[in-house]
This record gives C-alpha cells, structure tokens and sequence, in this order.
C-alpha cells in the first residue's frame, strides 16, 4: 500500500496564512497532520507564471526520481534500498520509499513543466496556463 502526504496550494489560502502569521514573502501551505511513510521535504512558491517545487533527493541519481503530474496533484518519489554489503558501524540515513503528492490548484501547461536534480534538490517548474495567470482590468470612466 502507498502512503503519502497530499499539499493543497490555494494563492489566497497562502495570503491569509501569511497575513495571520506575520510571515510576509514565506509561502506557506498545510499538509496532512498525520504524515505517513517517509516524505520528502519540499519548499513550494509561485511567480507571476510559475509554480516552483524544490525536493531534497539526497544522495540519489536523477534517473531514480520519478515525477508525474496528473489532473491537478504533483507526485514526487523515488527508493532508496538499504546498501547490500554495509560495514557501517553506524547508519543514521533513511532507506525505503518516499514519496509527496502536492495538489496546485491552477492550470499548467503540461508541455512546459520541467525538472532537474542538482546537488541533492530537485527542481520542477510548472509553467501556468494562459487562463490561470492574472489579467488586469481596464477602468474606463
């Protein structure tokens, strides 16, 4: 069975977030209480026609991180097995599966996302969609 941790990024969610916590320029979103599994810390922010989504993948080559999104939810994992001969006489690193779904509730142009791992983070931009990027209104008198 797949266990996971689903984000919910809603802009105004994060302004409302922001504004109650005093934490002005930190974007901020809720995850489940009860994380399950071993997940990935992530750090999540948005530009004027990006959404960003930094993972730690440490130790682990780019050919081993599978990433997919599907619909509106990120899904982020990759394994790391247990070395098989290990002479360690201390082994405080975490193997197994881990996984994180985030849930980006804007349109993306799903032909633009891109991701690469550098120095143990993964990086993946997901462009928005024309539709999903502010307009301004004129005001006429």
């Amino acid at each position: 069975m797949t266990k996971y941790t689903t984000w919910t990024i809603r802009p105004f969610d994060l302004l409302n977030l922001q504004q109650a916590n005093g934490h002005q320029g930190q974007e901020r979103a809720t995850s489940d209480p009860k994380p399950t599994g071993n997940p990935i810390p992530v750090r999540v922010w948005e530009d004027a026609g990006f959404w960003h989504v930094q993972a730690e993948v440490p130790g682990v080559a780019a050919s081993a991180v599978t990433t997919e999104f599907f619909q509106d939810r990120l899904t982020i994992q990759y394994d790391r097995p247990v070395p098989a001969e290990s002479k360690a006489t201390y082994d405080n690193l975490n193997y197994g599966q881990f996984q994180r779904v985030i849930r980006i509730t804007d349109e993306i142009q799903f032909d633009g996302i891109t991701a690469r791992v550098e120095n143990g983070l993964l990086t993946v931009t997901l462009p928005k969609s024309e539709a999903s990027q502010p307009r301004k209104i004129v005001v006429s008198e």
